[in-house]
């Protein structure tokens, strides 16, 4: 049977998987934007089904073409185990406490040439001890390999970069931003979310912001290739 605003039939379009999909917005967008199946991969159970709900909610494209699954990528494997086309992973790989076993689990997910698109943060420079502790304590980033050793660990997992690109000061600019505009509609904010979730945003998004302005933390936005 084919699908609305489409001649290919669901299961012959390309399948692609979101690796931390959280509330499948990428999901939601990439079915919308692009010919494709999208299959949500979230490894927290309780967002994975707001996510589910939503997408329903969401209706058209996405309810016929998102499917969602909860589990963690390194030990995970696709129903039938039927291998994707590509994968997306938005600002989810510096939260991974063990990133080799993390990049072999989207490896082995992946057909040969597939590609993986990343974006993430990396050590632009050395890491201070604070900025460690930063990272860590409230951003929930256990750890960040500088550039040779992020590609280093993406071709021992089975991956060729084809492109890198950094996105360090474009992110600098835009979390600055974000603290400047969270900060002036705070009366808002407190009146809607309350003065403890305000607080917590408050001090997530100085903490970002310090990181970013001081220069050792980056950016990236990546294509690699599977081999």
């Amino acid at each position: 049977e084919g699908v609305e605003g489409s001649g290919a039939p669901l299961e012959a379009l390309p399948r692609v998987l979101d690796v931390g999909s959280g509330y499948a917005g990428d999901a939601n967008l990439l079915v919308e934007e692009y010919e494709c199946r999208v299959t949500a991969l979230e490894v927290q159970a309780h967002i994975s089904v707001a996510a589910e709900r939503l997408t329903a909610a969401v209706g058209g494209r996405a309810a016929a073409r998102v499917t969602h699954a909860t589990g963690d990528v390194a030990a995970w494997e696709a129903a039938g185990g039927e291998a994707f086309d590509a994968a997306v992973s938005v600002l989810v790989l510096l939260h991974a406490p063990r990133r080799s076993e993390t990049l072999a689990g989207v490896r082995r997910a992946l057909k040969p040439g597939a590609c993986f698109y990343v974006e993430d943060y990396f050590a632009r420079n050395a890491l201070t001890e604070e900025d460690a502790a930063a990272l860590r304590d409230t951003v929930a980033c256990p750890y960040l390999p500088d550039k040779a050793t992020y590609e280093a660990q993406l071709d021992a997992a089975g991956f060729e970069v084809v492109r890198w690109q950094d996105m360090s000061a474009v992110w600098a600019a835009f979390v600055s931003e974000r603290k400047a505009a969270w900060e002036a509609a705070r009366e808002r904010h407190v009146r809607v979310h309350g003065e403890q979730l305000y607080a917590e945003l408050t001090h997530f998004y100085a903490t970002v912001e310090k990181l970013f302005c001081g220069g050792n933390l980056g950016g990236v936005r990546l294509i690699a290739k599977a081999k």
